[in-house]
């Protein structure tokens, strides 16, 4: 469940993971239509001559999509509806060096590249 599942209990864990499956099974469909859509805008993006009309009304039907799935994570989830449990986000990954291309990531220090 993540670095923070321990200071939870069991009961708050439980409940959480519940909440978690309402949202899911609510939200099926409205994820299957932003991952239509997600194809839809790639598709017109990589075209010869790309229809800036066609992208921008994509690109907003996407941002809509995106906000009624905000909307029912908060209506579902409530007070965990962020990244996670208590909406902690994503944080900084575990490894502490620099990754590839001087981001942070999963690395262990520069390596050999760095001497």
């Amino acid at each position: 469940m993540g670095p923070y599942a321990n200071a939870q209990t069991p009961e708050q864990i439980k409940a959480y993971q519940e909440k978690l499956a309402k949202f899911m099974t609510a939200t099926a469909e409205l994820r299957k239509a932003i991952a239509i859509k997600r194809v839809e805008l790639q598709t017109a993006r990589f075209q010869a001559a790309p229809d800036q009309a066609k992208l921008q009304a994509l690109y907003s039907e996407m941002v809509d999509l995106r906000a009624q799935l905000a909307k029912k994570r908060i209506e579902i989830l409530g007070a965990d509806a962020g990244f996670g449990r208590g909406g902690r986000g994503f944080g900084r990954h575990y490894g502490g060096g620099q990754g590839m291309r001087g981001g942070f990531g999963g690395g262990y220090g520069p390596g050999s590249c760095g001497r």
